[in-house]
């Protein structure tokens, strides 16, 4: 049971990685404009 909870975990944390860096850098390329 625990390793499937590290594993949900992870996944979120990588899937809240990824939309940080894609919203960041459009944000930031908005602002650069």
């Amino acid at each position: 049971m625990k390793s499937k909870t590290l594993y949900i975990l992870a996944a979120v944390v990588v899937a809240a990685g990824a939309a940080w860096y894609f919203f960041g850098s459009k944000i930031k390329a908005m602002f650069i404009k």
